[in-house]
């Protein structure tokens, strides 16, 4: 797939976005200790809007984006094991599990920055990386 350089710099705005607001629900089903997600869907990294952009978005070489691919697929597996010790019902555990320096918010930030990395590289100089 082609993306006009303006529309990718907005898809990985928005694919950001949109992760803050799903790690926000997150940090919902921790208090509530119920979910709409089951713990086998938040381990899939292609459910979710990044998910779909990031499989979609193909480099020519190894690059910001692609490394993002990476850190994405694991940070849906950790995720997936604090949504599960949420549901049941180790609500401390969950909590210790989305605290500043744990895997969880660790490979969030990565993520973020490597996107925002990629984003402003992109919008700056182009990407010849993207595969035409």
């Amino acid at each position: 797939m082609e993306f006009p350089l303006k529309k990718l710099v907005d898809e990985i705005t928005s694919s950001i976005i949109k992760h803050s607001m799903w790690k926000f629900r997150l940090y919902e089903t921790i208090w509530e200790g119920k979910s709409e997600w089951t713990v086998e869907d938040v381990k899939r990294d292609d459910l979710c809007e990044m998910g779909a952009f990031l499989k979609e978005f193909e480099c020519k070489e190894e690059c910001y984006c692609t490394s993002a691919k990476i850190v994405h697929k694991e940070f849906h597996l950790e995720a997936a094991r604090v949504l599960e010790l949420s549901l049941q019902g180790k609500k401390d555990e969950a909590k210790l599990a989305v605290v500043d320096e744990s895997k969880f918010s660790v490979l969030s930030k990565e993520l973020v920055e490597l996107l925002s990395h990629c984003r402003e590289t992109i919008a700056r100089e182009g990407c010849p990386r993207i595969k035409q």
